[in-house]
C-alpha cells in the first residue's frame, strides 16, 4: 500500500492508484487515463485526529484535532476507508448528563472506518466524572451505533472506586452503584480489535443487534462489583441471530462475574465463533474461605443454543477451588450442533462440579480436548446418538470422574456403557504435561498472545517466538494479568528462544478494592503473557 501525502493529511491508494502510476510513466492516451482517474478516485482515505483537548470546532487535523465525540459524530465527513487516530490521554464525555461515547460512523464492507490508537500513544476512554443525569440512565462508556467500523487498540476503563454494594440483583440504578458499562454494541459489521477493557460494570455488551461482530484479542478484566447474592458483572454478555458472532484471541480474567456469558430470556443464542481465547479466574471475587466459584463460560437461558462453536480455548482456574468451567447447557433444552474441539480446561470441580457440561444437546462433538482436575469430577454428558466424542486427554484424580446423564461412571465404564471415547484416554493420579500456547495476532504481525500452563512449578519457562519475530525486532513482552506494568523481558530479538520468568507476576488490583487477598492470582502455575514487537519501518499492520 503507497501512502501520498496532501494538504496535512495521508491519503492511502490502492492497487488501482499503484496502475495510475504506472499509465503516467508509459505516457497513456488521454482517454485512458481519465477513465484510471475516476476509478481510483474513490480509493483516497483520509487520515482524521481527535484528542482529549480536542474541539467541535477543529478540522480533524494534527494541528486541530476534534474531540472524541465530534469523530464519532461525522458520518458525512469520515467516509468508508478513512481512518480516526486517538491521541495520548484521558478522554471523557464533555456534557455531564452524556450516558458516554456514542458512534454513529458506517464504513462499508470491503472499506471499514477505523477508530485506533495513535502507535506508541496510550489513549483512555472513561465515563462523564460527576454524572447529572437521571438516576433512570445507564451509563455506557463506548456505545457502538453505526456499522462497518474498527475500534482499534485503545483502552476503556471505569473511574469509579465502588464496588460493593448491599443490593442484589444485576442492574443496581446509578445511585447505588456509579459504575459504568465498559463497551456495548448494537451496530452491525463491527470489529473490536487488541482493546483492553476494565473496571467497568461489565466488559463488553455484544448484543442481536450487532451482527457479525467481531471481538479479536482483546484484554477484559476486573469488571463488576460484589453484592449480597454474589458477584455481578461479566467480561463479555452476548446474544445472536443472524450472522456469526466471533470471540477470538481474546484474554478474559478476574471479571467478577463469569468470563464469557451467553444468556437470554428473550432473545437468541445462535451461531457463535469462539476461538483461541484465554479464560481464567473469573467469578471469583469473594473472600476466603468459600472457594466456590463460577464457569469461564456459560451459554443458555430460555431459547435454544444452535450452532456454537468452542475450539481451541485456553481455561483456567486453580486446582485447589470448587465450581464449573465450562456449561454450555444452563437451563434449556434440545440445543443442537455444538463443537467442542481442542480445548483445554484445567482447574477445581469439587463440590460436585464438572470442568465441563454439555446435557441438553441434540447433537454435540466432543473431539481432542484436554481436562484437568484433582479436586472433582472432569465431564457429564447426555446419552445421545446425536454425540460425537472422542480422541480427548483426561488427567484427574477420582475414579468416577464421568457422568452420563445421572449416573456416575469410571472411565472404562464410561467407555462401555456410552460408546464415547473409544480413541481417548485418562491419565489418574499424573499431572499434564507442561504446555505453551503461542497464538499470533492476525491484525499485528508481530503481536501475539502466550498461554502458559506450568505444572511443573518451573521458575521460568522458553518459549520460541520466531513465528512472530524475525532476528532485529524490538519486542516486549508483558504479564496479561499486569498489562500496563512494567514489561517482564523486552530488548532485540536475536533468534533464540525467549527466558520467560514464572515468579513474582503482579496481578492488577480493581479500582477501589481493599481486600488483596480475595483478588483472584495464579501464582507460577499459569501465565498469560502479550509479546508486542516492533519491526524496523514497519509500525502498524492492517489484516
Amino acid at each position: 500500500m503507497h501512502l501520498i501525502h496532501r494538504e496535512g493529511l495521508t491519503h492511502r491508494v490502492g492497487v488501482l492508484g499503484s496502475y495510475l502510476v504506472a499509465a503516467l510513466k508509459f505516457r497513456a492516451k488521454h482517454c485512458l487515463l481519465v477513465c484510471v482517474l475516476a476509478v481510483a478516485a474513490p480509493l483516497f482515505a483520509a487520515d482524521f485526529y481527535v484528542a482529549p483537548d480536542g474541539h467541535r470546532d477543529g478540522t480533524g487535523t494534527k494541528n486541530a484535532p476534534w474531540d472524541l465525540q465530534t469523530a464519532l459524530n461525522q458520518p458525512s465527513v469520515v467516509r468508508p476507508g478513512d481512518t480516526i487516530w486517538l491521541r495520548a490521554g484521558d478522554y471523557r464525555p464533555l456534557d455531564s448528563s452524556s450516558t458516554g461515547f456514542k458512534s454513529e460512523l458506517g464504513g462499508s464492507v470491503n472499506r471499514p472506518i477505523v477508530v485506533r490508537q495513535l502507535p506508541g500513544e496510550r489513549a483512555t476512554l472513561r465515563e462523564v466524572e460527576h454524572f447529572t443525569g437521571s438516576d433512570n440512565a445507564r451509563q455506557t462508556i463506548l456505545y457502538v451505533f453505526g456499522s462497518n467500523t474498527w475500534f482499534w487498540g485503545f483502552e476503556v476503563a471505569g473511574s469509579c472506586r465502588k464496588r460493593i454494594i448491599e443490593t442484589s440483583g444485576s442492574d443496581p440504578t446509578p445511585s447505588e452503584l456509579p459504575l459504568p458499562s465498559g463497551v456495548e454494541v448494537v451496530g452491525p459489521n463491527i470489529k473490536l480489535i487488541d482493546l483492553v477493557v476494565h473496571d467497568a460494570r461489565g466488559g463488553l455488551g455484544l448484543w442481536a443487534a450487532a451482527t457479525n461482530c467481531e471481538t479479536y484479542g482483546c484484554l477484559i478484566y476486573n469488571n463488576g462489583w460484589t453484592a449480597p447474592d454474589r458477584g455481578h458483572g461479566h467480561g463479555i454478555y452476548t446474544q445472536n441471530l443472524n450472522g456469526t458472532k466471533q470471540l477470538i484471541a481474546n484474554i478474559v480474567f478476574n471479571n467478577f462475574g463469569m468470563g464469557i456469558h451467553g444468556y437470554t430470556v428473550n432473545s437468541f443464542l445462535q451461531n457463535f465463533d469462539i476461538e483461541q481465547n484465554a479464560i481464567f479466574n473469573n467469578a471469583h471475587f469473594v473472600p476466603p474461605p468459600n472457594v466456590d466459584t463460577g464457569e469461564q463460560i456459560l451459554f443458555g437461558g430460555g431459547t435454544t443454543i444452535k450452532h456454537l462453536k468452542i475450539i481451541d480455548n485456553y481455561l483456567y482456574q486453580p486446582l485447589d477451588l470448587h465450581g464449573p468451567m465450562l456449561a454450555p447447557d444452563y437451563s434449556a433444552i434440545s440445543n443442537r450442533d455444538v463443537t467442542m474441539t481442542g480445548n483445554y480446561v484445567a482447574g477445581g470441580s469439587g463440590g460436585g462440579n464438572y470442568l465441563v457440561s454439555a446435557r441438553a444437546y441434540d447433537s454435540v462433538s466432543f473431539t481432542k480436548n484436554t481436562l484437568y482436575s484433582t479436586n472433582g469430577s472432569l465431564l457429564r454428558l447426555h446419552l445421545s446418538p446425536g454425540y460425537t466424542v472422542d480422541g480427548n486427554a483426561y488427567y484427574g484424580s477420582a475414579d468416577a470422574n464421568f457422568r452420563a446423564d445421572n449416573q456416575p461412571l469410571a472411565f472404562e465404564k464410561w467407555r462401555t456403557e456410552t460408546g464415547f471415547d473409544a480413541h481417548s484416554r485418562y491419565i489418574q493420579e499424573i499431572r499434564p504435561p507442561d504446555k505453551i500456547a503461542l497464538i499470533p495476532n492476525i491484525y499485528e504481525k508481530e503481536r501475539a498472545n502466550i498461554v502458559v500452563y506450568n505444572w511443573s512449578l518451573s521458575s521460568f519457562v522458553l518459549v520460541n517466538l520466531s513465528a512472530v519475530l524475525h532476528k532485529g525486532d524490538t519486542y516486549e513482552m508483558h504479564n496479561a494479568q499486569d498489562y500496563f506494568g512494567a514489561p517482564v523481558l523486552a530488548g532485540t530479538y536475536r533468534g533464540k528462544p525467549l527466558k520467560v520468568p514464572m515468579t513474582s507476576l503482579n496481578t492488577a488490583v480493581p479500582n477501589g478494592w481493599m481486600n488483596l487477598e480475595a483478588v483472584p492470582k495464579t501464582g507460577k502455575q499459569f501465565a498469560v503473557f502479550v509479546l508486542e514487537g516492533i519491526r524496523i519501518g514497519n509500525q502498524a499492520h492492517d489484516k
